[in-house]
């Protein structure tokens, strides 16, 4: 499993990308051992997308050979269907510095201009800490 403790909003807007959250909670998980299938049992029914923002050069082609369906957009890519594969794949990703969402409850959007994600009231998404351990879990 995994604790929760609440973080402050401001350090995670410049890093992760961030605006206009209530609330932020970084995840402390209990073994290192399959976290991404701990993550999948507790949100796999209300995961609703994904987005990989500062793609590694491997990211792409990862998605291809896992036979993961997604679209690009001024180098963003946004996976529909957030399944086991990509969860393990962001993980992964965020040790190198990738920095992945996957929203839950509502669909989260990306502003090009702003260079922020954004979701509507009510929305959750689940970040992998870059270069650490844990995970947050953020509400709009």
């Amino acid at each position: 499993m995994f604790e929760e403790q609440e973080v402050s909003l401001n350090q995670l807007k410049d890093k992760y990308h961030l605006v206009r959250i209530k609330k932020a909670c970084y995840l402390t998980f209990s073994s290192m051992v399959d976290r991404s299938s701990l993550v999948y049992k507790q949100y796999k029914d209300s995961i609703i997308n994904g987005f990989i923002l500062n793609e590694l050069d491997e990211a792409e082609e990862d998605l291809v050979e896992l036979g993961i369906n997604f679209s690009k957009k001024g180098g963003i890519i946004c996976i529909p269907e957030v399944d086991e594969d990509v969860i393990e794949l962001f993980e992964i990703d965020a040790d190198q510095g990738g920095l992945r969402y996957i929203f839950i409850n509502e669909a989260g959007v990306y502003d090009e201009n702003e260079q922020l994600i954004e979701m509507l009231v009510g929305g959750k998404c689940f970040i992998w800490e870059i270069y650490g351990d844990g995970a947050f879990l953020v509400e709009w």
